[in-house]
């Protein structure tokens, strides 16, 4: 049985490693290098990655894989199973014809693959603060992660979780939900349908960080937690910058040094540079940040907040255009202050 695998993320060549000892992958499909026009979060680039370890890579142009040259090289290839580990893109129709037993993707998120279907569900899951989050694998048809399900497995989020440990969470679990799922009896089964009416999470963009200080501390924490590293990170709004916030944790205090602070407000800048800001019902401690060239911050500064409401009105309206027919899951709805019937 030839195994290939697609992927464009260093968290999908993590899962290949974890599956060679007891999986031959005959080839790995990558994309090729990004421009600053074309960024793919978490990019990865496998070349080398496979060379070392004697695997053949295929390097496509296009992320959609439309174009001639990625249609002739892949289409060239002996396919029997095409794993899709950490390609963020819609499968072809060619590439799902052109293997010969089956192309499995998975997906998860805190609701399960049925009513979590769509983009970043792991952000999704952080900023919403699911305290599981469950991952199916499915044959990959023309929907979006509409396909049979041949297998699930799930992992618990606590509340130090963020979306690195959570990636390594995935890897582990995708893994062991492969290894226990590739043999003939489940990839000669029909799976188990899904229901046609799902609901889903909506596409986020770098600009849809801006933090808004007025919410509570746990939230904000979660926020920081769900868009750190390989992602843009959360943000605050300088005019034409940004001061970028990587990492953070609630700062629990019973005294007050002063009476009824703002929200966004600097309560100190400790010598190690580490913030203590306060937000809608105590304090956070910003342990890494950066802010733009020759920015100097104060105790008593107050940092701009953006509406958290506001900002997922626009994620709503952004998906709404897009994918009109795709209904988003009620708990998105809830946050932007709309209700289900809207999204109908």
């Amino acid at each position: 049985m030839k195994v290939y695998a697609m992927s464009a993320v260093l968290s999908g060549f993590d899962i290949i490693e974890l599956l060679l000892d007891e999986i031959p992958i005959a080839g790995v499909i990558g994309l090729a290098d990004r421009y600053s026009t074309d960024v793919v979060s978490g990019y990865y680039n496998g070349r080398r990655w496979c060379r070392d370890r004697g695997i053949e890579y295929i390097e496509a142009d296009k992320y959609n894989l439309s174009g001639k040259r990625d249609v002739e090289n892949i289409g060239g290839l002996e396919i029997d199973v095409m794993l899709v580990v950490g390609w963020q893109r819609l499968i072809p129709g060619w590439l799902i014809d052109h293997v010969r037993t089956a192309t499995l993707g998975l997906h998860g998120s805190g609701y399960g693959i049925n009513d979590g279907r769509g983009r970043s569900p792991q952000t999704w899951a952080l900023i919403l603060r699911n305290p599981v989050f469950s991952l199916s694998l499915f044959r990959v048809d023309a929907g979006i992660d509409s396909g049979p399900v041949l297998g699930t497995a799930e992992y618990t989020l606590t509340e130090r979780d963020d979306i690195r440990s959570s990636y390594a969470k995935a890897c582990w679990t995708t893994a062991s939900l492969l290894k226990r799922c590739l043999n003939k009896e489940v990839l000669e089964s029909n799976g188990m349908p899904q229901s046609r009416e799902g609901f889903y999470l909506p596409q986020r963009k770098p600009n849809d960080g801006e933090i808004d200080w007025r919410r509570p501390t746990n939230d904000i924490d979660a926020f920081v937690r769900a868009l750190g590293r390989p992602y843009p990170g959360a943000c605050v709004s300088l005019g034409n910058d940004y001061l970028k916030i990587w990492r953070s944790r609630p700062f629990e205090i019973d005294c007050s040094i002063q009476d009824s602070p703002e929200p966004g407000m600097v309560g100190q800048i400790l010598s190690s540079q580490e913030l203590i800001v306060h937000t809608g019902d105590g304090w956070l401690l910003i342990d890494e940040w950066d802010g733009p060239p020759g920015l100097k911050l104060r105790r008593g500064d107050v940092l701009p907040s953006s509406s958290w409401q506001d900002q997922m009105r626009t994620i709503v309206d952004r998906h709404r255009t897009k994918l009109p027919d795709c209904p988003l899951h009620s708990d998105i709805l809830r946050e932007s202050g709309m209700c289900e019937s809207e999204d109908r």
